[in-house]
């Protein structure tokens, strides 16, 4: 994805269609040679479109957060904590459910570092 955002070829468009349309991100797929772009009309679907089937594993306030930091591209979890409100055991229980789903990792800071954020994986 980096590569065609880079050139301009309407990367941040999609990005801002889901932003104003409260849509998530679309699935980006390679077959080579095409580039499949699939866009899911709510979280549910995205759990049947997405090619990571742990995404069926999250309950909706999950899949909400996850694709937060999708949207965000990498984020701390004081940044997750303040965006939905949560308390420190909670924020932490999500990531950490997301980190062993291998939907999320990290940056590669050490886990007390001011720069440590977490990173989706797929």
């Amino acid at each position: 994805m980096g590569y065609a955002e880079e050139i301009g070829l309407g990367m941040k468009a999609f990005k801002s269609l889901s932003e104003n349309n409260g849509l998530p991100l679309p699935e980006y797929t390679f077959n080579d040679p095409f580039l499949t772009l699939t866009f899911a009309r709510n979280l549910e679907a995205l759990k049947t479109i997405s090619s990571n089937t742990n995404l069926s594993q999250l309950n909706d306030e999950e899949l909400i957060g996850y694709e937060f930091i999708r949207e965000k591209g990498e984020i701390s979890k004081k940044e997750y904590d303040a965006k939905f409100g949560f308390n420190d055991k909670k924020a932490q229980r999500q990531l950490s459910k997301m980190r062993r789903l291998n939907l999320i990792g990290d940056n590669g800071e050490n886990i007390k570092s001011t720069k440590f954020k977490y990173i989706v994986l797929t």
